[in-house]
C-alpha cells in the first residue's frame, strides 16, 4: 500500500510541477503579444513570425495543462448529482464513468494524436506561410498531452478505487 501511495503522490507531484512550468509559456505568450502590438503599433514594423509562434505556445499550453487541470478537477463537470454524493460514492462514480468515458477519451486522443504527429514527422512538416517553421514539433504535443492526461487518470483511479473499497483516503 505504500508503494501504491508513493507511486500516486509521485505522478501528482510530477503533473503538479509541470503545470507549473508550463505556466511560464503564458508569460512568453503574453510578453509576444506585446512585443507584436509595439512593432506593429509603435515601431510600424511587425513581424512574421509572433502570430504563428503565439499559437504554438497557445498549443503547448493547451496541450501541456489538461493533466495539470485534471489534478485540480478544473474541467467541465456536470455536478447536480454528483455534488450529492458522499466522498465513497463519488470515488464509486468516478471509477464507472472512468472507463467508458475518460479511459475511451484517452485512448483515443493517444492514438490519433500519435498517428497525426508521426505523420508530420515522416513529411517534415512546415506551415505554409511566409515564416515556414516546423510544426511536427508542436503537433507532438498531443500525444505528449493526452499522455499526461491517462496518467494522472490513472493516479485518480487508483485513488477512487482505495476509496471506494477502504472508505478512506490513499
Amino acid at each position: 500500500m505504500a508503494l501504491l501511495k508513493n507511486v500516486v503522490h509521485g505522478v501528482e507531484v510530477f503533473i503538479e510541477w509541470t503545470g507549473r512550468i508550463v505556466c511560464w509559456l503564458l508569460m512568453l505568450l503574453m510578453f509576444l503579444a506585446v512585443f507584436e502590438v509595439i512593432t506593429r503599433r509603435i515601431l510600424g514594423s511587425p513581424t512574421i513570425w509572433t502570430f504563428e509562434m503565439s499559437g504554438f505556445l497557445l498549443a503547448a499550453v493547451t496541450m501541456l495543462a489538461l493533466a495539470y487541470t485534471q489534478l485540480h478537477h478544473g474541467h467541465v463537470n456536470i455536478d447536480f448529482i454528483y455534488d450529492r454524493l458522499s466522498r465513497r460514492g463519488k470515488a464509486i462514480a468516478d471509477i464507472i464513468s472512468f472507463f467508458p468515458f475518460y479511459l475511451l477519451y484517452c485512448y483515443i486522443f493517444l492514438s490519433f494524436g500519435t498517428n497525426f504527429a508521426a505523420q508530420s514527422w515522416a513529411m517534415k512538416e512546415t506551415a505554409s506561410t511566409a515564416w515556414s517553421p516546423i510544426i511536427y514539433p508542436v503537433k507532438t504535443l498531443i500525444p505528449v498531452g493526452a499522455a499526461l492526461l491517462l496518467l494522472i487518470g490513472l493516479a485518480q483511479l487508483i485513488r477512487n478505487i482505495v476509496i471506494a473499497v477502504k472508505g478512506k483516503e490513499l
